[in-house]
């Protein structure tokens, strides 16, 4: 009689615990990336919101210069009527901050101070977060 010897060989394939740990670890790695692509949406349009009020903004300063350029130059520039002008035509305007002011020598600083006129206007912007102080001139 003849003894037959099975040679056992390694089955192909993965085994239960190793299927399980690649699972979890997939899982782990899916949450992570998730976690990075939702805060980067959701950041984004907070970005997209910040610059639309930013240029909103802006554009209203390039109009209030141009005006503002207009009057200077045909020599009929009067600040209190450029005041009334800019505050009237422009709902960004925060009223409360925007006034005439003068610096005066306060021993090596210049220190400013609000007066109902004077030789410098300076104007405040603001909308949501942004603000934008602008100094106009005689």
């Amino acid at each position: 009689m003849m003894n037959k010897v099975m040679v056992i060989g390694k089955d192909k394939g993965f085994t239960l615990i190793e299927v399980i740990v690649t699972i979890v670890i997939a899982g782990i790695l899916g949450v992570i990336v998730a976690q990075f692509v939702q805060t980067s949406a959701v950041k984004s349009v907070f970005s997209v919101t910040l610059l639309k009020e930013q240029y909103d903004l802006h554009s209203q300063v390039e109009d209030m210069t141009s005006y503002y350029r207009d009057q200077l130059t045909q020599g009929s520039l009067d600040l209190s009527a450029f005041k009334d002008y800019v505050t009237e035509n422009y709902e960004s305007v925060d009223q409360s901050q925007t006034g005439f002011i003068t610096f005066t020598s306060d021993g090596d600083d210049f220190v400013a101070s609000s007066t109902s006129s004077g030789d410098v206007l300076k104007v405040v912007l603001k909308s949501g977060d942004q603000t934008i102080i602008v100094l106009f001139t005689e």
